[in-house]
């Protein structure tokens, strides 16, 4: 899985996938997005933002093969687990989510971002 997305945007890409997901469920169990009452992040939305966030340098987004080996590696390289439902995701290790998300603010704070697609990140840290 960390070849597929390294392949697409260079090294380290596949590490800024986990940082914008660990982000994503951290602002998910704090409150910050709507459905928060539930602390696990539905699998369909960590595609979503394997989708559009990480694409090739031609604009093409990952193939439905690819985004399942990605998925797959993803759980299994921060020790995500299964809900119980089977259709959302957890970290069973915050303390490597706390790692993963404090990487995916300070790659936000890096990374100049304007205009209409500022990056989820930058906006949720303005507002804190």
């Amino acid at each position: 899985g960390a070849d597929e997305l390294d392949g697409l945007q260079g090294e380290g890409t596949f590490e800024r996938a986990l940082a914008r997901i660990a982000w994503t469920h951290f602002l998910k169990e704090e409150g910050r997005i709507s459905d928060s009452h539930q602390h696990v992040l539905p699998v369909a939305e960590v595609e979503s933002i394997l989708r559009k966030e990480f694409r090739a340098t031609d604009g093409s987004s990952l193939t439905d093969e690819q985004l399942k080996v990605v998925t797959k590696s993803i759980v299994l390289s921060v020790f995500m687990r299964k809900a119980e439902d089977d259709e959302g995701l957890s970290f069973a290790h915050k303390s490597f989510r706390e790692f993963l998300t404090a990487r995916h603010l300070v790659e936000c704070l890096r990374t100049p971002q304007t205009g209409p697609h500022v990056h989820v990140g930058t906006i949720a840290l303005a507002q804190s």
